[in-house]
């Protein structure tokens, strides 16, 4: 008995006889399960007496609505006796087809409805959607084909009315940013859409105007830039003053205007500045350094940016300066000439610092600064090496990296210092000394650590790293010796389990025989017992990869004795990658690409040859270059039958051109004619060839 039990008939479950109906029930049961989502017989062992015995459940305790008449097919479908059940499944399908038929008018007529009310609701888009649905349904509906209609012509003026409000949009956007001719070109659009808008005709030739009034404008300008190129500010501002009569809103016009008034008032400011100048130049010269800063000043409000102002300024500073110089210097020279203590040498260099204040770049001070400033800070380091000596008595013990920074601090102010050096030496050994106590406790802890942990390389390599550092004692001695027995011991079980990790890596990747190359030298033995199952196991399956392999050389040996390249490249490039990354496969693959490139390189070559067969270049090498094509050997022979063919036909052709020219007595006409049929001569017919050659040499006189 074959089947699925949930979908057998009765009669089948009873070995009683059974026919089609058998499979209607067994539909049946499918379209349950259709509805319902549900098999109408469940349950293990159970499950044939339902079959044999119990109504299927009703579809109502499923479903809430559904067409009453599916009851009746599904009873039908469903019932034990085959007698009561359809006899044909046309039968059946014709009871469903009248409910589909009924389902459908059902459906046109809510589409129908809802498109109505779309319409209503102005929804035009969404109802012809709607109407669409209903006319795949229903092709020949006359209401929805009449509906629709309908509705394109509402979304066609729509459409309409969208696009002269983006035309008028875009011709005020336009028109806004001056831009007229675009704003005319969308106006015009817009009322070739709408001839009838007075609206729009009004609004394009208000734009028309507006364009004119710009052109007039453009010209305004143009004349007022040629007049102030010229310096005529008058006549510019005349032009400009007419522009402004004709649109004071235009904010070039307004610009120009107000570029022309700076510029007139710039002619005056400058002609005031000139005669000022002259005056100024008079005061200097006459050594009036007040008089002549007064004068600058006025000029400095007039026409900050002259370059005869900057000249002039400086000047005046310089005379004033000079004579301020020679005070200041004579007095300082007579309080450095009596300064000899600390306190006088610091009052000198205050002194300094405030004549350098007003004179920063006068040489004699600057030195003199700098000789005082280093006379001080040498009296200012003895004192605090000094004090600082004092100090780091009492922190050497205490805190020596305190006193260790304390003296780098100065020695940053005062290098070289020898008592300071010193002293950074004593605190060095110290710190030293401290240090080295210190490594050797925490190396001794880290190993002890390691220890307790049984990670005793770990604790040996911190022994090692600590004597190195030059940290010696017997305890540490002690505890080396300690870790290197220890790490012995574990040793070999670290190289057996670190064995078994690269063989399980390498059984996952399929690499059998690098398992075999790496246990193959291990001893059997109690301790290597899992080593050696790996092992056996790899060897089976290498067996098995290597017929494996075998079997698709063989397949794809098969082909290649075909010519069937492609396909055996096919073949291998479709095997798993460890059957492809296989040398023997991978050789196999190279010699099969190698082939096919072969094959099409000779198809070219013969396609190539037959292509030039009737020009002067046919004695195409590529045939005869390629011998390790068997497509290409056989083929030759062929190609050389036609080609002789060719120049034979080639030949007989020239041979009686030449005659005819010859019999006229144009031996130069035959000779081109000859001439033109070299390249075709060795392979044409001995015969042929003797009598192109004949020719030849009787038409050779005239050759050039």
């Amino acid at each position: 008995m074959i089947g699925t039990l949930q979908y057998m008939a009765p009669e089948r479950l009873r070995n009683a006889a059974f026919d089609g109906r058998s499979d209607i029930f067994s539909v049946g049961i499918m379209m349950f399960q259709l509805l319902t989502g549900q098999l109408p017989f469940t349950g293990d062992y159970a499950i044939v007496h339902k079959i044999l015995t119990e109504r299927h459940p009703p579809l109502s305790q499923y479903l809430e609505k559904y067409p009453a008449a599916l009851d009746g097919i599904v009873d039908r479908a469903l019932a034990k006796s085959p007698d009561e059940r359809y006899s044909t499944a046309d039968e059946m399908a014709a009871d469903l087809g009248s409910i589909e038929r009924d389902l459908r008018k059902e459906q046109v007529a809510e589409w129908i409805e809802k498109a109505e009310r779309l319409v209503q609701k102005e929804e035009f888009t969404t109802a012809r959607d709607v109407l669409l649905e209903v006319l795949k349904v229903d092709s020949q509906h006359t209401t929805a084909r009449q509906m629709i209609a309908q509705v394109r012509q509402s979304l066609s003026l729509r459409a309409r009315a969208e696009q002269i409000r983006q035309l008028k949009s875009q011709a005020e956007e336009a028109s806004a940013d001056k831009r007229y001719d675009s704003a005319i070109h969308c106006l015009e659009q817009a009322c070739g859409l709408d001839p009838s808008s007075s609206e729009l005709s009004d609004l394009l030739d208000s734009t028309r105007q507006k364009k004119r009034r710009r052109e007039m404008i453009d010209g305004y300008l143009r004349d007022a830039d040629s007049a102030r190129e010229r310096g005529d500010l008058e006549a510019a501002s005349a032009v400009i003053a007419k522009a402004l009569e004709l649109d004071r809103d235009d904010s070039r016009v307004r610009a120009a205007h107000v570029v022309l008034a700076r510029l007139i008032e710039e002619a005056q400011r400058q002609a005031k500045a000139k005669k000022l100048l002259d005056d100024a130049r008079k005061e200097i010269g006459a050594r009036h350094f007040t008089e002549a800063n007064e004068i600058l000043g006025e000029i400095e409000k007039i026409d900050p940016s002259n370059p005869e102002l900057i000249k002039l300024q400086s000047a005046a500073k310089q005379g004033r300066e000079q004579e301020q110089r020679r005070r200041i210097l004579e007095q300082l020279d007579r309080e450095v000439s009596v300064a000899s203590t600390v306190e006088e040498l610091t009052r000198a260099a205050k002194l300094v610092e405030q004549a350098l204040e007003r004179l920063p770049s006068e040489p004699s001070l600057i030195k003199l600064k700098g000789t005082l400033a280093r006379k001080l800070r040498d009296e200012e380091v003895r004192r605090r090496v000094d004090e600082l000596a004092l100090r780091c008595r009492s922190l050497i013990e205490s805190s020596p990296e305190d006193a260790l920074k304390l003296v780098h601090q100065l020695l940053h102010e005062a290098p070289g210092n020898e008592r300071l050096l010193s002293l950074q030496s004593t605190i060095l050994g110290h710190i030293s000394e401290r240090t080295q106590e210190r490594a050797r406790a925490e190396y001794l802890q880290k190993a002890h650590q390691a220890l307790s942990a049984g990670q005793y390389n770990e604790a040996l390599r911190i022994l090692e790293t600590c004597q190195k550092e030059g940290i010696v004692s017997p305890e540490i001695t002690e505890l080396m010796d300690f870790a290197r027995q220890e790490a012995d011991r574990g040793l070999k079980n670290t190289h057996v389990q670190g064995l078994m990790q690269q063989a399980q890596e390498l059984m996952a990747r399929g690499a059998y025989q690098q398992i075999v190359d790496l246990l193959g030298n291990v001893k059997p033995e109690p301790e290597t017992a899992s080593l050696m199952f790996v092992l056996e196991d790899a060897k089976t399956r290498l067996q098995s990869f290597d017929r494996m392999i075998q079997s698709v050389l063989q397949s794809a040996e098969v082909l290649r004795t075909h010519e069937q390249y492609t396909e055996a490249v096919r073949l291998l490039e479709s095997q798993p990658p460890s059957v492809l990354q296989h040398e023997a496969v991978q050789r196999a693959l190279k010699t099969m690409r190698d082939a096919s490139a072969s094959e099409t390189s000779a198809l070219q070559a013969i396609g190539n040859a037959y292509a030039h067969l009737d020009q002067a270049d046919t004695g195409n090498p590529s045939l005869r270059e390629d011998a390790k094509s068997p497509l290409l050997t056989r083929l030759v022979p062929i190609f050389a039958s036609r080609r002789k063919s060719v120049a034979d036909r080639q030949l007989s052709s020239a041979i009686e051109s030449a005659r005819v020219a010859f019999n006229a007595g144009d031996k130069k006409q035959a000779a081109s004619a000859l001439d033109a049929v070299i390249p075709f001569a060795e392979y044409a017919s001995k015969d042929l060839q003797n009598e192109w050659q004949t020719l030849s040499k009787k038409a050779g006189k005239v050759r050039r």
